[in-house]
């Protein structure tokens, strides 16, 4: 509710001074009219988050065109969730099977245990924040959801993309600028950001159930064999032995479906988790090398830059630009 008040501020003098061809100092008196909008909340609400058990920030990013054409690939987190915000550009998103077209003001939401992957070749001039959250619990949802499986992770923030976006560029620098004691503040911008994306949510009325996950089909019963296996010596014959279907048909189904060959799916399977070991925690690139499924450590060197564009060392030095 917003109501408006009208001040007449009475005859105000103004001086002009001679600045050109005027001679002469000029007074002159202005009848100012100022319009005073207050606008007020509701007196009780119903808030999104219990205040007993709130979420807790992990991380924020930013990543600005000249740093996406360096592709984040195939990874999941099952201690978080995601959100990312689309400051400008296009480009393309994959979550678990399905690719995304992604644009200015997009929202994309990626709850735990969710695959994730840039395409990197969609991408053009893309630019982007991003938040990583725990603790993040609503009703009749799973931890660290914030829609049901089967709800649309990616939809536009139409009017409310200013505001997420300059919420979100105060949250960058307070966190990137080393001020002291800012934990709270960055908490309440986050909250902020959460509460304004519900907003959007509420509004969404293609917004439904989870669904069934019967009747999958062979190339997403594939995929799913590659990510619970992917650190494990995995080949062609190998996963066509295990599923009971020549290699090349095998190959057509997946692709079909998948977007990718299996053995790419693989690689950028192993490539993702590795990125996320390297940015996330202290382990040596030969340590996360043999973790993630790769025989050697040149192998995986000349893989993942090949597909990253960057090294191992140089993706981790460039990447984790503040120490936690």
């Amino acid at each position: 509710m917003c109501k408006k008040y009208l001040r007449n501020l009475a005859f105000f003098p103004f001086s002009l001074y001679n600045h050109s061809k005027f001679t002469k100092k000029l007074s002159i008196h202005y009848k100012l009219e100022v319009n005073m909008i207050q606008c007020f909340t509701k007196k009780e609400f119903t808030p999104f988050f219990s205040s007993k058990n709130p979420p807790s920030l992990i991380s924020v990013s930013k990543v600005d065109s000249d740093y996406s054409r360096y592709s984040r690939m195939l990874h999941k987190h099952n201690d978080r969730f995601e959100l990312l915000f689309v400051r400008s550009g296009t480009g393309g998103y994959r979550i678990e099977q399905d690719c995304y077209h992604i644009k200015t003001g997009d929202i994309v939401l990626c709850n735990t245990g969710v695959l994730h992957d840039e395409v990197l070749e969609m991408n053009q001039n893309l630019s982007s924040f991003s938040m990583a959250i725990k603790g993040l619990q609503l009703s009749n949802l799973p931890e660290n959801f914030l829609v049901p499986p089967s709800s649309p992770p990616v939809f536009n923030s139409g009017e409310f993309s200013p505001m997420i976006d300059s919420t979100f560029a105060t949250l960058y620098q307070l966190l990137s600028s080393g001020i002291p004691d800012v934990e709270e503040t960055c908490h309440n911008l986050m909250m902020s950001i959460l509460s304004l994306v519900m907003q959007i949510i509420n509004q969404i009325s293609s917004i439904s159930p989870a669904g069934s996950k019967e009747n999958q089909t062979l190339g997403i019963r594939i995929k799913e064999y590659i990510d619970e296996h992917y650190d494990e010596s995995l080949s062609l014959d190998i996963i066509s032995q295990i599923f009971h279907v020549n290699s090349y048909y095998l190959s057509h189904v997946f692709k079909k479906e998948i977007g990718l060959s299996p053995m790419q799916y693989v690689s950028r399977r192993r490539i993702g988790e590795a990125q996320s070991l390297l940015i996330t925690t202290q382990k040596s690139i030969t340590d996360i090398s043999s973790i993630v499924g790769f025989g050697t450590p040149n192998h995986f060197h000349n893989q993942f830059t090949k597909y990253v564009g960057l090294s191992p060392r140089r993706f981790r030095k460039t990447y984790t630009l503040i120490d936690n």
